[in-house]
């Protein structure tokens, strides 16, 4: 065996600071890769997303995906398109958070979802904002996010 080889065990202590998984603040280093891999260095290293980052990217891949449209994963997804073109009232905005709310808990495992919160919006009658209040399972921080949703999205 070659003696300048040295092989190192997987440490079982989850606050390790000598496990090449933390930075120097002693941080665990979560990072993942974006949705479309960008690259830095003229192509030789793709760039990477924080832990923060990853999770508001995966929810709006969540957001954007019909039921079924992945074939390894066919119940993956929230079908927010089902309220396209449909009036808007108490009703359709109840609907909307439940629907979003089912498919963070089943999807999203990585966050505590504190608050769903669907609302019109005063300036443009035709989008919906759908505002998120959450927390990572990780830590205490609370984020939150906020989208738009186009009820009619032709119309100007």
């Amino acid at each position: 065996m070659n003696p300048k080889l040295k092989i190192r065990r997987p440490s079982l202590n989850p606050i390790d600071n000598n496990d090449p998984s933390f930075d120097e603040s002693g941080e665990y280093a979560r990072s993942g890769w974006p949705f479309l891999p960008t690259f830095q260095n003229q192509g030789s290293q793709i760039s990477d997303l924080s832990y923060k980052k990853d999770i508001e990217e995966s929810l709006l891949i969540l957001f954007t995906t019909l039921p079924g449209e992945r074939i390894a994963h066919p119940l993956y997804g929230c079908d927010l398109w089902q309220y396209m073109f449909k009036p808007i009232n108490n009703s359709l905005i109840t609907s909307m958070q439940n629907t979003i709310e089912q498919s963070i808990i089943l999807f999203e495992p990585r966050i505590n979802l504190l608050e769903v919160k669907v609302s019109a919006d005063s300036l443009e009658p035709y989008i919906l904002r759908i505002e998120l209040a959450y927390s990572l399972r990780t830590e205490s921080s609370r984020f939150n996010l906020t989208l738009p949703f186009y009820i009619m999205e032709g119309v100007a």
